[in-house]
């Protein structure tokens, strides 16, 4: 339950590839994605989340107004910049929320509205209109 409104939300869990299943969701409110590095010998999982056509994927199935939560983790080449911004940058923390540009990307509005902490840099929450 949301606390602010009292609504209440239902949590997807699936043990599976997620790219493999992303289909079988009805609609998204919060895409988080965090903490993949290949480099840093995380057992990074490859998969390209904030590329342009995985990303794409996920914006089909997001709401309006709905949230993407990540530290920029495995950006592809083709997706959207900003939110990788401050990708490997431990130092900025949480000031990095009043210096992240809002930006369009296929046709949706993303506006930084929040900070969730560290993983390979801010976790940076950005609400896409």
């Amino acid at each position: 339950m949301h606390l602010g409104s009292g609504h209440n939300f239902r949590l997807h869990r699936r043990q599976d590839r997620a790219e493999a299943v992303l289909h079988e969701l009805p609609k998204l409110g919060v895409f988080f994605f965090r903490g993949d590095n290949p480099v840093h010998g995380e057992g990074s999982s490859g998969v390209l989340w904030l590329g342009g056509d995985l990303f794409s994927r996920v914006l089909t199935l997001l709401v309006p107004g709905g949230l993407v939560v990540t530290d920029g983790s495995n950006p592809g080449s083709n997706g959207p910049k900003h939110l990788s911004d401050f990708y490997h940058n431990r130092n900025v923390g949480r000031a990095a929320t009043s210096v992240a540009v809002p930006f369009e990307y296929r046709g949706r509005s993303f506006t930084c509205i929040g900070y969730a902490g560290e993983k390979n840099g801010p976790t940076l929450i950005w609400r896409a209109a």
